[in-house]
């Protein structure tokens, strides 16, 4: 009978238990070996510490500090609490849609092989695909606000490599003016997609002829200009999906896949031995199905969706952009206030879905003796940790 364990902390057990045993079977790159060593310690001694000190003396509480990597799913509640907080107070409050950018399958070697290069070249298309049908005044004619998130992952933590844009249904005109879009409709999704197809796969193009992609074995560049002339007489598909009153909920839906990694910890429902049983759900499925997957394929699939350092994963575009501050400010006057209800910008911790207990306590501490508020003392970082940041 599978052992039911608790849920969190179970993935730093399982690279704790087996990720040695897959490096030396396997082999890692420099991304996976920094993002594995980051979880495997993450409030650990390995870590650091720092000291909470009561003034009087009655009290200490030493705490190891958090790794602080994006994939780890330890941390980043705090971080990711705060991009919400942000995403709310800049938001507008109107209708949104979210479109979805899905490329073909036969595209993700040249992904894998190329992930800072290939993920600036599919948030390109993307972008002006949208601001070439925003811009046309028989769709919109008017400047939107846009935030995008690039994804490559699906619920099985297999490949899938797309994009989420939340985009406001409106945008403001040159003269100044907010113009909502149709209450029902912005764009025709199959006209985008082959707008983004198009702007892809000439991206592409372009960068195998510069010598700017990596080539997947065998590395014939004539066969990938074949492919990818074949992919751009085919279909492809953006979904483009029925408005939102407001984007408190689809902020919260892509705040899932800033930090934290491709899974959940509460999708993890069993764990024994090197066997892990997870949750998922299929679209259009009423109820959760589970999978099992050995911690060897947990641990590659989980690693192969770890960024390359530096990488942006999302990026605002439109009246989102911090070049547009004034742009946004002339369309929020235009819009009426959110009401408070429906809509806040400011969402406290607990009810934003991203707290955890370490996360609350961040603030002022108190001596459970003297209820004197605690200060740092401490602060200990051995070699080769993160940067002095303290722990989440």
């Amino acid at each position: 009978m599978a052992e039911i364990v608790a849920m969190r902390g179970v993935v730093q057990r399982v690279f704790q238990e087996h990720y040695h045993a897959y490096y030396r079977e396997h082999g890692v790159s420099e991304r996976e070996a920094r993002a594995a060593r980051a979880m495997m310690t993450c409030r650990t001694a390995a870590q650091g510490y720092h000291l909470w000190s009561c003034p009087s003396g009655d009290y200490e509480l030493k705490q190891f500090n958090s790794c602080k990597h994006r994939s780890c799913p330890l941390c980043g509640a705090t971080e990711t609490e705060r991009w919400v907080q942000a995403q709310e107070a800049r938001a507008l409050f109107c209708p949104y849609h979210q479109i979805v950018f899905t490329q073909p399958h036969e595209l993700q070697p040249l992904w894998f092989y190329n992930r800072a290069r290939f993920t600036n070249l599919f948030f390109q298309a993307a972008w002006q695909t949208l601001r070439a049908f925003w811009r046309d005044p028989h769709w919109l004619g008017a400047e939107p606000g846009a935030l995008a998130i690039f994804q490559t992952w699906d619920e099985m933590q297999q490949t899938h490599v797309h994009l989420h844009v939340l985009m406001t249904a409106g945008g403001l005109t040159k003269d100044g003016r907010w113009q909502p879009a149709a209450s029902s409709f912005l764009f025709p999704s199959r006209a985008v997609a082959e707008g983004f197809r198009g702007r892809l796969c000439a991206g592409l193009m372009r960068a195998l002829r510069a010598g700017e992609l990596r080539l997947p074995p065998p590395g014939n560049e004539r066969d990938w200009q074949r492919q990818i002339n074949c992919l751009a007489h085919e279909r492809w598909h953006v979904q483009i999906q029925p408005p939102y009153s407001h984007p408190r909920a689809l902020i919260l839906y892509l705040a899932r896949y800033l930090r934290r990694g491709p899974i959940a910890e509460s999708r993890i429902s069993a764990y024994q031995h090197d066997q892990l049983t997870i949750r998922h759900k299929r679209p259009g499925a009423q109820r959760p199905e589970t999978f099992r997957l050995s911690a060897s394929d947990f641990i590659r699939r989980l690693l192969v969706h770890v960024p390359p350092k530096g990488q942006r994963v999302v990026r605002a575009y439109g009246l989102f952009h911090h070049r547009r501050a004034a742009q946004l400010a002339q369309a929020r006057a235009q819009l009426p206030p959110p009401a408070a209800t429906s809509f806040s910008p400011r969402t406290p911790a607990a009810q934003s879905g991203f707290a955890d207990e370490t996360a609350l306590r961040v603030g002022v501490r108190r001596c459970p003796r003297c209820h004197a508020q605690l200060t740092v003392t401490v602060r200990y970082y051995p070699p080769r940790a993160g940067p002095e940041r303290i722990a989440a």
